[in-house]
């Protein structure tokens, strides 16, 4: 049996119409290759040259490094290097690639280009999916990509090391081959899916939800030899990586699936199906119509305001945002019954479907989890606008100008941040470029003989002194921290052993590993004052001991972290035991590098009778 085309509107059903003029009118090679240039300069414009402050940014990047350097896939900012059992390899394995390409372990421009130009490809695939799949005409290509390429809430993910522009782009060539399979069933569309399927679960594993669609879909449209096919070679692929780790019984994947919600930010829930309700309803009521309107939901870091400022102004506007939220999940729920009641599956509205139905299993609740699927319910939204003026029986003219106005609501929401954007990543690009030209002079002037080797301009980060990361949504800000570690990787002897509260980003800036201080996770209720306190100052110090660290790195420039805040009521209950050997920046805004004088403190706690002490 034939397998039908995916659900495509009929004439005049998509939102602007069928415009006589404008884009359609250019010959096709040129209209793709405006929209690629097009996608590309806004892309370049928000492009962040600064390193983000997160987890597990700096997590993908010691990965990346420890594969790099020939240590295998284990993680390099825990003492004794095991193995990574719970991050999938994938990211990491393109993170060791570009540093063998590049010959040395930082070159972070290059990994944030490679992340942008992922997302640009992505982008340019789903207006090539709109036009020739969803017949869709050009201007709502144009307005989809101008959409993606400037809604910081995803786009701001591109130019960071992170897993988000791969997973999108080799699940968007995944869609591209199925539909293609769809059309004319050579087998060759249908292997190649698999592969990009298998690809995308390397990156992220809660890519899973794509081969679970693609099955369906394949299986819907009675194609069971071919969603067999499919199946085992994904599970093949797949295998590779997850039968030894089931093997070993060190699967990290598992533990999310049956903990209750001890996984920041979400809190501990009495039973499984409680939780899975609890992140359901909150992604489909609070964090897609948040990622796709923003401006509704989001301040604006310029004036912390909404939309434009003369919108703003109104304050009915913010009576907005529940007849927003409504309108878009009335708009994905009606695309969905509408194909179902057609009985004629479509894989646009079928994979956002299935990734919400089971990233909702998960323990871990973040907002960022929709960037994944974010294109294709702002698709999926589009074609169900479209049905809805369609079956009103609305005119071309009338489509047409809600179309408009949709869209200028739309863009009025997201531009705003992206304009911030521009403004703060065009700062920090030109003070990493007056920092190239003043080491290349610097470098010139101390070239004295025909045999002296010029090094490479590290256009990798800002100078220690500016101390900047980026978080990703919020701008940036200094993170002294980032200095000390710095100064510990060029001034420590290798031996030495640290300790502090930001692991990875130790791991990564002094390139030896970082232990973390110790302290109890999730041991009280959520809401209790002591909810991460370690039961004592001498307990923290005899696991201290134990774990033979020898400096400490405390970041005072964040006391708000707890961490952080008992690491300093721990140091001073026993100051006598820690001698400041630097402090980078000025206090109290400041990191300090302590050295553990690891005797007394052993000789302390012994005479204060602390049990269970280290040998």
């Amino acid at each position: 049996m034939a397998v039908p085309k995916n659900t495509t509107p009929t004439k005049g059903t998509s939102i602007l119409g069928r415009l006589p003029a404008g884009p359609d009118c250019l010959p096709s090679w040129l209209f793709w290759i405006f929209l690629s240039l097009a996608i590309c300069m806004l892309l370049y414009l928000s492009f962040n040259v600064l390193l983000n402050g997160t987890w597990d940014n700096y997590r993908y990047l010691n990965l990346g490094r420890a594969i790099y350097q020939g240590n295998g896939f284990v993680q390099l900012d825990v003492p004794e290097y095991p193995p990574e059992t719970t991050i999938s390899p994938g990211y990491p394995f393109l993170l060791a690639m570009i540093m063998e390409i590049a010959g040395h372990s930082r070159p972070l421009l290059a990994m944030k280009a490679f992340n942008t130009l992922c997302y640009a490809l992505s982008i340019f695939l789903t207006a090539w999916i709109s036009v020739r799949f969803l017949k869709l005409n050009r201007m709502i290509a144009v307005m989809v990509s101008l959409y993606l390429a400037t809604n910081i809430t995803t786009s701001a993910f591109a130019s960071i090391i992170f897993t988000h522009s791969p997973f999108i782009l080799f699940s968007t060539i995944t869609i591209l081959m199925l539909m293609a399979y769809g059309e004319n069933h050579k087998v060759g569309w249908l292997a190649g899916a698999a592969v990009f399927t298998a690809l995308a679960i390397y990156v992220r594993f809660p890519g899973l939800p794509l081969a679970v669609a693609g099955f369906i879909w394949l299986l819907f449209h009675k194609r069971f030899k071919a969603a067999c096919l499919y199946a085992g070679i994904v599970g093949t692929l797949l295998g590779i990586w997850v039968v030894p780790l089931l093997n070993s019984g060190d699967f990290g994947y598992l533990q999310q699936l049956t903990a209750k919600g001890c996984d920041y930010p979400t809190p501990p829930f009495d039973s499984l199906w409680q939780r899975y309700g609890h992140h359901l309803f909150g992604y489909a009521v609070d964090h897609i119509p948040q990622r796709i309107l923003p401006g509704l939901f989001l301040d604006t870091p310029a004036n912390g305001k909404t939309l434009l400022p003369a919108l703003s102004a109104i304050p009915a506007i913010n009576y907005l945002n529940g007849p927003c939220k409504i309108t878009i999940i009335a708009l994905f729920l009606g695309e969905t019954l509408a194909w179902a009641r057609a009985r004629d599956c479509s894989l646009i509205v079928l994979y956002p479907l299935v990734y919400l139905l089971m990233i909702s299993a998960a323990a871990s609740y973040w907002g960022r989890y929709v960037n994944y699927i974010l294109p294709w319910i702002f698709l999926t939204c589009i074609l169900g606008s479209g049905r809805l003026m369609h079956a009103l029986g609305l005119k071309t003219n009338t489509r047409r100008l809600v179309g408009i106005l949709a869209f200028a609501f739309i863009f009025a929401s997201i531009l705003p941040h992206y304009a911030h954007r521009v403004r703060e990543t065009g700062f920090h690009r030109g003070q990493l470029m007056a920092l190239s030209r003043q080491l290349k002079q610097e470098q010139d002037n101390q070239l004295t003989s025909s045999s002296a080797i010029s090094k490479p301009i590290p256009w990798n980060a800002l100078p220690a002194e500016t101390c900047l990361v980026s978080n990703t949504l919020g701008g940036a800000h200094p993170y002294l921290v980032t200095g000390a570690f710095r100064w510990c990787r060029d001034n420590l002897p290798p031996h030495s052993s640290l300790m502090g509260c930001q692991t990875a980003l130790g791991c990564f800036h002094a390139e030896r590993p970082m232990q973390l201080l110790p302290y109890w996770w999730c041991k009280f209720s959520w809401d209790h004052p002591r909810a991460i306190l370690p039961e004592s100052n001498e307990w923290v110090w005899r696991e201290v001991l134990r774990q033979n660290a020898t400096h400490l790195v405390m970041n005072l420039d964040d006391p708000a972290d707890p961490c952080n805040h008992y690491m300093v009521q721990a140091v001073n209950a026993f100051p006598d035991c820690f001698q400041p050997i630097h402090i980078f920046g000025a206090p109290p805004a400041a990191a300090v590098i302590l050295k553990i004088d690891t005797e007394l403190l052993k000789n302390t706690l012994q005479n204060r009778n602390v049990e269970d002490m280290p040998e």
